[in-house]
């Protein structure tokens, strides 16, 4: 795998719809979103985890449909990555967001991954999708790292790890 410059012209390198593009030194395969990704390869998934104010971390409750962690306790919110995502839409999404990125392999139940995580300061929580999420609030990081919700996903309890190592 290597990045190149990308050429002039958009459609070169554009993906038909519900396909990404996977660029390898011979212009790569193409795979269907949501599908497995071509061997040896890692699908790009970006997160963010919401701190308010006094230093207290999102917390919500995945519903028990949930395609991956039913019904399990996640701090991170996000989704995969699209072909040609920058940080600069990232930027533009999650504006006040501390993007100090760092990287973290994932493998899930919906497959292998680069997971990069961002920190986003707000005052609120979100209005998430009662399909996807069955409650959410903020809590104390120590809490977390004292195990106070279980299930955790992993990758949400290394997150809070990361980010608050004396919780």
């Amino acid at each position: 795998m290597h990045a190149s410059p990308a050429p002039a012209d958009d459609s070169a390198i554009a993906a038909p719809p519900g396909r990404l593009r996977v660029v390898d030194a011979d212009a790569g395969p193409v795979a269907p979103r949501g599908g497995p990704a071509p061997s040896a390869l890692l699908r790009r998934r970006s997160a963010t985890v919401c701190v308010d104010p006094a230093g207290r971390v999102l917390l919500y409750r995945r519903a028990e449909r949930a395609r991956a962690y039913p019904g399990w306790f996640d701090v991170l919110a996000g989704a995969g990555v699209r072909s040609g995502e920058c940080r600069r839409a990232v930027e533009s999404a999650f504006p006040g967001a501390d993007l100090a990125e760092w990287y973290r392999r994932a493998d899930d139940p919906s497959g292998a991954g680069l997971l990069v995580v961002h920190r986003l300061l707000t005052d609120r929580p979100p209005r998430p999708d009662p399909r996807e999420v069955a409650w959410c609030g903020f809590v104390e990081p120590a809490e977390l790292l004292a195990g106070s919700h279980r299930p955790l996903v992993p990758a949400g309890l290394d997150a809070v790890r990361r980010l608050f190592p004396t919780g």
